[in-house]
């Protein structure tokens, strides 16, 4: 004989436990290492957390003015803290204010270089960015820029790629990889070229 059909029966989870922020900071055994682990909202609650490294976390969490607060009242900033500070201070549109901070760190500091980097960031006139998913807000019309192919926002070009919107600043349909979109030349791309034989001229300087 067969046995008789199990009746089906429905699964009806509860959901009762909720992780709080003060059990994801207490995972950490200290705000240095959940500020290496990029939990830097974390940090800013962290009561082990310096005030420099409460003012780096928020301004790498797009606090600005916060971080700036906190670090105007500081007597001493370490190299670290200088590119926050500078961070924050460009962010809200204080570009002077930010070389100035920058260009304390002194070179042969480990922090050198980044800083020279973030400087000629602040320093530059254009900085394009592609935006390749486009979310439209509930409040948005078809007048306002950022639904136009290409807008500017301070130093930033945005540029729609490949979205859903009716107009993209390139006719580009997703199909081409990227790279190539860019213009980026891959692994394969250069290996080939160092393959090319060169020609020498002028002394021995070639060309391909």
């Amino acid at each position: 004989m067969r046995a008789a059909p199990r009746k089906a029966r429905h699964v009806e989870p509860r959901y009762s436990h909720r992780v709080d922020v003060e059990q994801v900071a207490n995972s950490f055994a200290s705000a240095e290492e959940a500020f290496e682990a990029g939990d830097y909202l974390i940090v800013a609650r962290h009561d082990g957390a310096s005030p420099e490294l409460r003012a780096r976390a928020l301004a790498f969490s797009g606090h600005s003015e916060k971080s700036v607060e906190i670090f105007r009242e500081l007597k001493r900033i370490s190299n670290a803290g200088r590119i926050a500070y500078g961070f924050a201070l460009w962010c809200l549109g204080m570009d002077n204010p930010a070389l100035d901070v920058l260009t304390q760190v002194s070179p042969g500091d480990p922090e050198h270089g980044l800083a020279l980097g973030l400087a000629d960031l602040v320093r530059t006139a254009e900085i394009p960015v592609f935006i390749v998913a486009c979310l439209t807000p509930h409040r948005t019309t078809p007048d306002d820029d950022e639904l136009q192919p290409t807008f500017r926002r301070g130093q930033f070009h945005l540029k729609h790629v490949a979205t859903q919107l009716p107009r993209n600043a390139y006719q580009y349909d997703g199909t081409e990889p990227f790279d190539r979109f860019l213009r980026i030349p891959t692994k394969r791309a250069i290996d080939s070229e160092r393959r090319r034989p060169s020609i020498p001229i002028n002394g021995g300087q070639g060309f391909r």
